[in-house]
């Protein structure tokens, strides 16, 4: 009987992830350390979901590149891929399913064979809309049309709805939930719930001298815009705060996002960039800095990887017959009963995915072994009569080298005077059984006690 056991890499990678909440509270930053190889970024929102008590439908994954967000982020992708730095997460309201994406970037993509696709492709009729809002400073000001000292703009002659505006942004861009016919008022309202904790107030311990509020008698710090993704193109301009409905353009047809243009007065007495900077640490982070180190890898360790409960990848989905759908089906091997000869395969080839192509490596990690005494009774869920199936090794093949070329060798024990040899093609040689465990074991060997 010939078993395939994986090896247990402690390999791993450590991924610090910024979470910005959907009610606009402080965000948290979270440490997950997570296997270097195979890991995906659905295993990363596994974590995260866990660590912040938050569905993984609703969390989104993205890249965020001089404050504005570059590309959202597939599950299928590898974590090892990722650039460095701190990976940003933000919570959604709803499940992401639900959503109509305002813009090409905020929507999820994966990669097949290095051909870009959707994950979720817009469809029309969703009731919700996911929109990207950004930041902008109050010394960027429209091509041809000037400000005044009160900070207002004077007309020219293209009128406002086509107007090009110099782009210089800050902050972190933030995503809103919003309405398919909601109301000016209504979206005011709810980007106020996500940016308000940046203006400054008295109970901040900043009094702005002025009452900034998002009530109508109340002063906004910035202005509102609807522009195209790049900014460039207002489609409205300083949106009002009235109950008139707001007809969301067809994304598919009209990508949009939400520009707020923090006023010169609003930004420099209202904005405080304390609490903006301000980031909330999760004990997670406090417990990666002591965790214990990883032990040594042992064959005991890859037994029991090798007998647990697996989820397959998104790669080995699973066509189940009740849901009528590929899904993320689960597989466990379990022992019944052992033979005489037991031999052990360790999996020291594997597949890894870099940024452009499958390869395989080889893994040349030690992995600790008995020689005498192996006793796998907690492997066995058969019955055993009252004999315990305990092993004594008696042979490894080892294997120098990699995938592409390579040497054998072999430790063997002779069973008539007990000594250990090394087979090295035509030449052997003496050894000790403590010489059989090292990197170089590929293939190993045992005899049961009791049916020797």
């Amino acid at each position: 009987m010939s078993l395939s056991v994986p090896i247990t890499t402690n390999e791993t990678l450590t991924i610090e992830v910024q979470l910005f909440w959907a009610n606009g509270n402080i965000p948290m930053k979270y440490a997950m350390r997570l296997p270097k190889h195979g890991c995906s970024l659905r295993d990363a929102k596994v974590k995260l979901g866990e660590l912040a008590s938050i569905p993984i439908s609703r969390i989104i994954f993205v890249e965020v590149w001089n404050h504005r967000i570059l590309k959202a982020y597939s599950d299928k992708m590898y974590i090892d891929r990722l650039r460095n730095g701190v990976l940003h997460a933000y919570e959604l309201e709803l499940p992401m399913k639900d959503y109509s994406f305002s813009s090409p970037a905020i929507r999820p993509l994966h990669s097949h064979q290095g051909l870009g696709t959707t994950e979720s492709e817009p469809v029309a009729g969703k009731q919700m809309h996911l929109v990207e809002l950004l930041h902008l400073a109050p010394v960027a000001s429209p091509v041809g049309g000037r400000t005044d000292a009160n900070g207002k703009r004077g007309e020219d002659r293209y009128g406002l709805k086509q107007r090009r505006v110099e782009v210089e942004l800050f902050n972190t861009p933030r995503l809103v939930s919003i309405g398919q016919k909601w109301t000016k008022a209504e979206i005011h309202r709810k980007v106020w719930q996500i940016v308000h904790r940046l203006v400054a107030t008295k109970k901040s311990g900043k009094d702005s001298g002025t009452d900034y509020g998002c009530c109508r008698d109340q002063q906004l710090p910035y202005r509102l815009h609807v522009t195209d993704p790049k900014g460039a193109t207002i489609f409205m301009s300083d949106l009002s705060r009235d109950d008139d409905v707001v007809d969301v353009p067809d994304s598919t047809s009209t990508p949009f996002r939400f520009t707020l243009e923090w006023k010169r007065n609003g930004y420099q007495r209202g904005y405080d960039e304390t609490l903006a900077k301000r980031i909330a640490l999760h004990q997670s982070m406090e417990n990666l800095k002591i965790s214990p180190v990883p032990g040594p890898i042992t064959l005991r360790t890859c037994l029991t990887k090798f007998t647990e409960c697996e989820q397959l990848g998104e790669a080995n989905t699973w066509y189940c017959p009740k849901c009528k759908k590929h899904v993320r089906a689960f597989k466990k091997f379990d022992l019944f009963s052992l033979p005489r000869v037991l031999i052990f395969h360790l999996k020291r080839f594997r597949y890894a995915q870099n940024s452009f192509y499958l390869h395989r490596d080889k893994i040349s990690t030690l992995v600790e072994f008995p020689v005498e005494g192996l006793d796998l009774s907690e492997f066995v869920i058969g019955p055993q009569n009252g004999l315990k199936p305990i092993y004594d090794l008696y042979a490894v093949s080892e294997h120098v080298g990699g995938l592409g070329g390579g040497h054998y060798t072999a430790v063997a024990k002779n069973p008539e005077n007990k000594r250990w040899f090394n087979f090295n093609d035509s030449h052997t040689s003496q050894t000790s059984a403590e010489n059989a465990v090292s990197s170089r074991a590929y293939v190993l060997f045992y005899i049961r006690r009791d049916q020797v």
